[in-house]
């Protein structure tokens, strides 16, 4: 859309509902996570993915990039892909244990999931380990965000919002 509100380019990904996006860290490339469960990589200034990866097996919730280039991908299928940065071929897939990824952040070097079984998951983005699990929820969380290299902020279906430390398990609750 133009500053003026008119619309200048239209892409259609050919794959259904798009449930998700993100920008890498340079602006240049676009990730979309779909209802059909593909994942689809575009260059910002061009009318056809890059790649089309066929990751998950249900809907693709959330796609997030590592200031590396490196993309994670969550899914209803409980899977977390990883994906590598320049050749977007799958390096791992985790089992989230969420029955269901619904979204993730980054804060500093650790990934934050959320999902159907209100738990904040924390995982190092080094080996992709899991480092934490965060308990307060008491329904699945299906929004949680970074507020700074170690705070974290998730939303849940129990009507509560909880700040987190990425390295603490202590939640500050506010409803």
């Amino acid at each position: 859309w133009s500053s003026s509100g008119e619309m200048t380019r239209e892409i259609d990904c050919g794959s259904g509902m798009v449930l998700s996006l993100a920008f890498d860290q340079t602006r240049s490339r676009l990730a979309i996570g779909t209802a059909d469960g593909t994942v689809q990589v575009w260059k910002i200034d061009s009318d056809t993915p890059l790649r089309k990866m066929q990751g998950h097996s249900e809907e693709t919730h959330v796609v997030v990039f590592l200031p590396d280039g490196t993309m994670i991908s969550g899914g209803e299928d409980d899977q977390i892909i990883v994906w590598e940065a320049n050749s977007l071929r799958k390096i791992v897939s985790l089992d989230s244990r969420h029955g269901g990824v619904l979204d993730m952040t980054m804060s500093g070097t650790t990934l934050a999931s959320v999902g159907m079984d209100g738990i904040v998951r924390l995982w190092s983005t080094t080996d992709f380990k899991l480092v934490e699990e965060l308990r307060g929820h008491d329904d699945f969380i299906w929004s949680i965000g970074s507020l700074s290299d170690d705070r974290i902020v998730s939303m849940g279906r129990d009507g509560s919002m909880r700040w987190w430390s990425a390295s603490e398990s202590q939640p500050t609750m506010h409803q």
